[in-house]
């Protein structure tokens, strides 16, 4: 009896650890982001046409930082062990804003997108100097960027691109009538109740997909970019990072 209710237990914890894992893998699924952002496609046209006109705002970001090696103890009576790990400490952190006049080069959307009930549209950007000149400028204030942060063992750079409110990494195109089953309400219903992937399967089933790729160009020159150190605008956390 005591063996059986041991294992009991045992099974019910094992039980629990599990149905945690799943819903973890449910909160950081894309499906609830595409039911969050419904649209037709005469919305996701006046969408698209909104980020094309928009001026992005290119952000070059650096880290700098070193490894460091630390110990801690962890299990319980018996099992009780020294583990070490090498843990990232952040010691600078920098940013500018690159000024210059962009041009949008994003083709059209496809013209066959009301031919299908439901499409789930991906969205990114890409961004490129327009010309020779402006890539020289770019790179040159990299090389000034890097030589002013560089103060630890590593040094990371990247820019970030902010393509203003109307941008949405992921959309999910509707024509027609609106199934009854599309909503978030009966997303987290299934999911509750174990049916997590039965609904992914049949939204994967009955959706068309489209990735969409918003391409600018930017030209710059030297003293459009300004300086490392000079007073800059509010910058964005929230950009995508290339």
């Amino acid at each position: 009896v005591i063996a059986a209710s041991i294992f009991t237990w045992y099974f019910l914890a094992f039980s629990c650890v599990v149905y945690l894992f799943y819903l973890c893998a449910a909160f950081s699924d894309d499906t609830p982001e595409f039911l969050r952002n419904i649209s037709d496609c005469e919305g996701v046209d006046d969408r698209v046409s909104k980020v094309r006109a928009a001026t992005p705002y290119l952000i070059l970001r650096g880290e700098a930082y070193h490894m460091e090696t630390r110990t801690e103890t962890v299990g319980f009576g018996d099992d009780r062990r020294t583990e070490t790990k090498q843990v990232k400490v952040v010691t600078q952190n920098a940013s500018h804003g690159i000024a210059g006049t962009w041009t949008d080069c994003t083709p059209a959307l496809p013209a066959n997108m009301g031919s299908y009930q439901l499409i789930k549209c991906y969205f990114n950007t890409s961004w490129e100097p327009a010309d020779g000149p402006s890539g020289e400028a770019l790179e040159a204030f990299r090389s000034e960027f890097r030589e002013a942060n560089d103060r630890d063992t590593h040094f990371d750079m990247w820019y970030t691109c902010d393509l203003g409110p109307d941008f949405e990494d992921e959309v999910l195109v509707v024509n027609g009538d609106r199934p009854s089953w599309l909503n978030t309400t009966t997303f987290w219903l299934w999911t509750l109740l174990g049916g997590m992937v039965l609904y992914q399967y049949r939204l994967e089933k009955a959706s068309a997909k489209l990735c969409f790729i918003f391409e600018k160009r930017i030209t710059t020159s030297r003293q459009e970019i300004g300086r490392v150190g000079e007073p800059q605008p509010e910058l964005s956390s929230l950009a995508p990072r290339f």
